[in-house]
This record gives C-alpha cells, sequence and structure tokens, in this order.
C-alpha cells in the first residue's frame, strides 16, 4: 500500500511563499483580525488569503488565485487605488478597518522587493472620506473605563473635532448615554468585562479596540491632552476633576495617533458632557418621545426633528439634534432663543437675507478635518473657499439684527477673504478628485508651472508631426504613434506592414496583429516631455500643500465660525418652522 500523502502544514506553506507574499505576511501579522490589509502593488491594492475571501465578499468583487510559490495557490481580490476609497467605505460600513500599505522608497533605485509599511488604518469611526447622512447625528469614537468604582467615558467625533468628557457613578446612566449617542467604535480596556455594557455591544454593534491597561494610565492621559492642546493646566477645560473621564480622553488620543499617523489640530478642546444648562434624558425617553427617530420605521418626517427640521447646512442638522436631545432648563438661555426666533419670524426679508447666504456653505468642520488629516482634496479645499466666501453676506444680514443671540454671533464669524482670494486664484472651480496627478492649479498661477505645460502641450503637436513624417518616409499608411505607462511612446506596425519598416526602427514587443517600435528621435522627445508632466504634477502638488498650510494657520477661526453658522442655522429653521405652521411664542 502508498503511504497517504502528506499535507502541507502552515510552516511548509510559509517558507514556501514568494518573498511579496511573505512581506504581506508579516505586516498582516502585526494587524488585529477585524482590519483589511490593502497591500499596495502598482496601480492596484491587493487583498491575499482570508483578507481576499472576506473583502470580496463584501465588496462583490472577483476572488482569483495568485502562485504563492511551490505551486501554491493564494487567494486573492484587488481594487484601483485611483478608486480605493469608494471601497473603502464599503467595508468600514461593515464595521471593519481597512490597513493601508504603500510602497516607501522608490522601485527604481532598490535592488529586490520593494519595501512596504502601514502608513495609516481607516476606521468606521475614523474614515472622514465617506459622507455622513445629514441627520443630526455624528460620528463618535468613545472610550470606557472603570476607575475607582466610576465609569469613565470620552466621546471625539474626528470629523467635526467635537471632543467630550465624562464621569457616571452607575453603569446604566453610562449605558444610556452610549446608546444615545451611537459611537461607531469603541475603545476599551482589554482587561474590562463587555457584560456590564451588554445592550449597547448588542443593540450597536460598535468596532471594539482593545488595549493594555497602561493606555489609560490617568498621568500619561493627562500628559497626551496637555501636549495635544499645548497647555499646562487642565483647568481651563472643566474636566480637572474628571480623572476617569481624563484617562478615557487620553486613550482616544493615543488610539488616533497609533491608527492615523497624521495631525489631529483640528480637534477641540475636551469639554464636560454634563452641566447644569441642559437636561439629560434618556434613551428610553428620547424613543418614547420620538424626537429624532419614529418607534418603528426609519422615516424621520413625523418626528420633533423631522418636524423642526429646515436647516440649510450639515453643522445646523448636527446642532439641531444636539439641541432636541439636550434641551435648555435655563429660563435665560430659553428667553434668548425665543427672543431671536420671534425677531426672525416677524421680519420674513430679514429672515430671507440671512437664510441665502446658508445655501452656499458646505460642512466646514468635515472640510477643515479632511484637509487636515484625510486624503488630500483639491475639492475640499475649493469647498472651503466657497464656503468661506458666503461669510460677509452673513455678517451683513445680522448687522439690522437686535436679538443679543444673533448679534453675539458677528464676532464668531470670521472673515477670512485673503484664504478665500489665494483658493479662487490658484485652483480651477473643478478640479479633479486627487492631487498627485495634477490639473488643479490654474493656469497663471505660477509662470513655472506654465512652461512645463507648455511642453507637454507642444509635445502633443510634435507627436502628430511626427507620425506623418513616418508614414511619408516609410509608406506605412496605418503607422500610429501610441502611449502607455510600460511602454512610454512607441511606434505601431500592423503585421501585413512589416516588410516595409525600416532598419533602424528598434523591435521593442511583438503581439499577436501588431509589433511596437522605437527610434532614438522618439525616446529622445520621451524623456523630455515626462520629465516635464512629472515636474509639473510635483509643482501642483507643492502649492497644494502650501495653500493647505495656510489654511491650517487659521483653524481655531473656522470652527468658530462653522459653530457661529450652525446657530444661525437652527435659529433660522425655528423662525422658518414658525412662519409656515403659525406657531406662537410660548
Amino acid at each position: 500500500m502508498k503511504s497517504p500523502k502528506k499535507q502541507p502544514d502552515r510552516d511548509d506553506q510559509a517558507m514556501s511563499l514568494t518573498p511579496m507574499l511573505k512581506q504581506y505576511q508579516s505586516l498582516r501579522g502585526t494587524l488585529s483580525p477585524d482590519t483589511i490589509l490593502f497591500f499596495r502593488l502598482g496601480d492596484f491594492y491587493e487583498m491575499f488569503f482570508e483578507d481576499a475571501k472576506r473583502a470580496s465578499s463584501i465588496l462583490e468583487i472577483t476572488l482569483t488565485a495568485r502562485d504563492g510559490g511551490n505551486k501554491n495557490k493564494i487567494p486573492m481580490c484587488g481594487v484601483p487605488f485611483h478608486a480605493a476609497q469608494g471601497y473603502i467605505n464599503r467595508l468600514t460600513r461593515a464595521g471593519l478597518k481597512v490597513a493601508i500599505c504603500e510602497q516607501v522608497e522608490d522601485p527604481k533605485l532598490t535592488k529586490g522587493i520593494v519595501k512596504r509599511e502601514v502608513v495609516k488604518i481607516v476606521s468606521p469611526g475614523t474614515n472622514l472620506e465617506e459622507e455622513v447622512e445629514q441627520s443630526g447625528s455624528y460620528n463618535y469614537i468613545a472610550a470606557v473605563y472603570l476607575l475607582k468604582n466610576r465609569w469613565g467615558c470620552a466621546f471625539l467625533d474626528l470629523g467635526t473635532g467635537d471632543f467630550r468628557v465624562g464621569e457616571f457613578g452607575g453603569i446604566q446612566a453610562l449605558e444610556d448615554e452610549l446608546i444615545r449617542l451611537g459611537p461607531r467604535e469603541c475603545v476599551i480596556a482589554k482587561k474590562m468585562d463587555r457584560n456590564s455594557l451588554k445592550h449597547f455591544f448588542l443593540e450597536h454593534a460598535p468596532a471594539v479596540n482593545e488595549y493594555d491597561d497602561w493606555i489609560f494610565e490617568l498621568e500619561e492621559s493627562k500628559k497626551r491632552i496637555l501636549e495635544q492642546f499645548g497647555t499646562t493646566s487642565l483647568a481651563s477645560f472643566g474636566i480637572e476633576d474628571l480623572p476617569a473621564g481624563i484617562c478615557c480622553a487620553g486613550a482616544l488620543l493615543y488610539y488616533l495617533r497609533d491608527n492615523l499617523h497624521t495631525s489631529l489640530g483640528h480637534l477641540k478642546k475636551p469639554l464636560a458632557i454634563q452641566n447644569t444648562r441642559h437636561m439629560m434624558i434618556d434613551k428610553q425617553t428620547i424613543r418614547n418621545l420620538e424626537l429624532i427617530r419614529p418607534s418603528s420605521g426609519d422615516r424621520n418626517e413625523y418626528t420633533l426633528y423631522g418636524i423642526l427640521n429646515k436647516t440649510i447646512t450639515p453643522m445646523g442638522a448636527r446642532l439641531l439634534g444636539l439641541w432636541l436631545t439636550r434641551p435648555l432648563i435655563d429660563a435665560a438661555s430659553i428667553s434668548r432663543r425665543l427672543d431671536t426666533v420671534e425677531e426672525l419670524a416677524g421680519q420674513k426679508d430679514l429672515l430671507h437675507r440671512l437664510r441665502e447666504p446658508l445655501g452656499a456653505i458646505k460642512d466646514l468642520e468635515r472640510l477643515l478635518a479632511r484637509i487636515n488629516c484625510g486624503t488630500p482634496s483639491a475639492r475640499d479645499i475649493v469647498g472651503l473657499g466657497v464656503s468661506l466666501k458666503a461669510i460677509p453676506g452673513l455678517k451683513d444680514a445680522l448687522s439690522s439684527c437686535t436679538s443679543s443671540l444673533l448679534t453675539s454671533q458677528i464676532e464668531n464669524l470670521f472673515d477670512l477673504q485673503e484664504i478665500v482670494r489665494t483658493i479662487e486664484n490658484a485652483f480651477v472651480e473643478l478640479p479633479p478628485p486627487g492631487v498627485r496627478d495634477g490639473g488643479f492649479i490654474r493656469d497663471g498661477f505660477r509662470p513655472e508651472l506654465d512652461e512645463l505645460r507648455n511642453i507637454s502641450t507642444n509635445a502633443k503637436e510634435w507627436i502628430v508631426d511626427l507620425q506623418k513624417q513616418e508614414i511619408e518616409k516609410t509608406g506605412i499608411k496605418s503607422l500610429k504613434i501610441k502611449f502607455n505607462k510600460v511602454f512610454g511612446y512607441y511606434i505601431d506596425v500592423t503585421k501585413p506592414n512589416l516588410p516595409m519598416v525600416p532598419d533602424h526602427y528598434i523591435r521593442k514587443q511583438t503581439l499577436v496583429n501588431s509589433e511596437r517600435f522605437i527610434i532614438p528621435e522618439l525616446k529622445e522627445y520621451e524623456e523630455k516631455i515626462l520629465g516635464a508632466e512629472e515636474r509639473a504634477k510635483e509643482l501642483e502638488f507643492a502649492v497644494f500643500e502650501e495653500v493647505r498650510g495656510r489654511i491650517l494657520q487659521h483653524i481655531a477661526e473656522i470652527q468658530q465660525t462653522a459653530a457661529a453658522v450652525a446657530v444661525l442655522d437652527v435659529l433660522s429653521s425655528y423662525a422658518a418652522v414658525a412662519v409656515t405652521n403659525n406657531y406662537c411664542r410660548p
């Protein structure tokens, strides 16, 4: 009898893998099980092994196989790098994280396999490129920690920069707050018993990130917060007496730095969750009163939010949801709001002048977050410029107002028209989505860039002329000069015309129906063209970074402007609803 064939074990398989797949596995081994590794190979992000099986199912893309060495076939799938964001969005919506692995050295200067590193990890709570519904909700990451019988909690929305810190004496109050805010991710200590918050984990199923206990250590957390906000004391934040909350805030900062490897300069100073000016409403009351969502179904037309929501901006939509779930209990503050609504509802011309500029204002908070630490995009900068351009119109409308809540917003609306002019002068109105391939800086903004572009423009005419010349010299009427990224420029000659090819043509590739040739004249000009195009792309990106740097010098002013816009949007929404429904002041 023949002995049964031995099946290769994992160690045998690992030994037989190609160097590239060994590199993949080495990087994959550093990541958590709920992470998909996007491994850059040329123009694609590839996935292998279990990641490929899992991702292909969620993304509905074809699962193929690759030779892994020693005749092993490795499961594989991939997505184009230029279209990767849509696929990342689908994976984070499924509750997964995506680790972006890039080449970190020039393949031309490297012998053997190119070095690669994970440059960032995108998660459900840190995906700044996905549009959040305009439903009055935030995209929170939470951290929870138990310290000396007090439950600490911190919430952070990376897209808006909002940062809240609090403590709870009982587990039920904490769980109510978690369910109310519905974070998509939660940072916890490894030793934490999840059963203590089982309703939250079961009902919302957030992505969970476990860390060792030292990440939550109080003194280390304080240092991270002070370092992040460039201060020497937590007293100005109003959270110095919340040690368990401070532990959670520090853990959130650690988590973001650990995953994003980028600036967090747009984060707002942490504020206490609880205060004496607002009513704390539990999740059951919010649900029973149908403040935000109906008791059954997903539509919100028949909720208080649906009736009162005539907001125009995403910032206003979020603030309205916050105001409805955290209503004022201070009589003076309530009267200030009602004074404002009464003034606007009684002057329809004023209400129109106030609401008209709001229509041009995009989501300033999320635009700023993406400009600071998201994927570089000229569209975000142009969107910011368009939004800031509308601010003077808002200030003009407010100049005739008398209610204190309206007039107090004027000082928070910063006139950043110098930045607006810079953006308008530098960027085209409708830039392409990426910034690495150029095409977003206006002609005339940089003379050096114009010169490089002229070389590329003239090159097209030169290629057309050369093609005509070669057709005349050779008599091959179907001769074409073409280009691709692998071969650069080449002369394409169909099979029937090969006998007419001159001796000085250098054969580069044989295809089924044609052959490709080069000539020294064409190769020399190619180097000139491609060199100019590459320098032009580099120069455009340098301009992008220069303008981006100027914008980030005004983070605080833009955030204050966004906050004022949100207040004006909600107040004018109240007034518009009052006029439409003929409401009177209570």
